[in-house]
């Protein structure tokens, strides 16, 4: 199993590198899509990342914002993914 705390600092980095979002405004549970911090497109270069950084595949059912909506969420479900 993938370790969360190796997995929130590769978010942090990737939201901050390649989205451009501060990273200050990166808290763990803070909201990142309701919240408007990241738009749809952000979405799915979320998922492209996480499925090549973490070698995994999300499933389709937690291909959804609502479910993948916090860092800690998304740490979460890499977590559970990985063996």
């Amino acid at each position: 199993m993938e370790n969360k705390k190796s997995v929130i600092p590769a978010l942090i980095e990737f939201f901050h590198e390649e989205l451009g979002v501060e990273s200050a405004a990166l808290a763990v549970d803070r909201s990142l899509f309701k919240s408007g911090l990241l738009q749809s497109i952000d979405f799915i270069m979320t998922v492209a990342f996480l499925e090549e950084e973490f070698v995994v595949s999300i499933p389709s059912e937690m291909r959804e914002a609502d479910k993948m909506d916090t860092i800690a969420q998304i740490a979460e479900l890499i977590g559970a993914l990985k063996p």
